[in-house]
């Protein structure tokens, strides 16, 4: 399934659930079950599906894996884009997203295990460049509510804030690697 095109690019969020060695297939199938009990859903596949939250909110989320080399392990992805004008719908989605995957890491998993290997966040760019890979800004910190994003810092490098849409700053240099 493909995503919608948006021309405002100032619209779509992208976030990524990583569930290191874990494969996300044993979650995404629950979160779709979660996502049809409280979004109208457009369309469902067994690796993809479009819900919306209302007219102007569309959301499409799907598996995806990146291959790791010898010396590194595939991460197993679930990828949530949001394309909406309303900020507030963005992170609507996103906290019903972390929520949905805590119960069913809660209800279905050794619970231990997998909060040190899940994180969740967009992608950093700066940080991806220098390390040659896709590295994300973890969102979910032990005790976070992720309606209270502004000014959080959820490592050295990033600091995150909420104004006309979500944005990460990355004070991540090459001479500090």
């Amino acid at each position: 399934m493909s995503t919608t095109q948006n021309s405002n690019v100032h619209s779509q969020h992208i976030f990524y659930f990583d569930f290191g060695e874990i494969l996300q297939e044993f979650i995404f199938l629950r979160l779709i079950a979660k996502c049809c009990e409280v979004f109208s859903w457009d369309e469902i596949y067994y690796n993809a599906a479009r819900f919306r939250t209302s007219k102007s909110c569309l959301f499409f989320i799907n598996t995806e894996e990146i291959h790791g080399n010898i010396n590194s392990y595939d991460r197993n992805l679930i990828k949530v884009e949001v394309i909406s004008e309303d900020k507030t719908q963005t992170m609507f989605v996103l906290q019903k997203m972390i929520i949905f995957i805590d119960e069913i890491i809660n209800r279905d998993f050794n619970l231990e295990y997998f909060r040190k290997q899940y994180i969740c966040g967009p992608v950093c760019k700066t940080c991806s460049f220098l390390d040659d890979t896709m590295v994300l800004v973890n969102l979910i910190t032990h005790g976070n509510d992720i309606s209270t994003l502004n000014d959080y810092k959820p490592d050295i490098y990033h600091k995150v804030t909420l104004e006309l849409k979500l944005n990460i700053t990355c004070s991540r240099r090459d001479n500090e690697i």
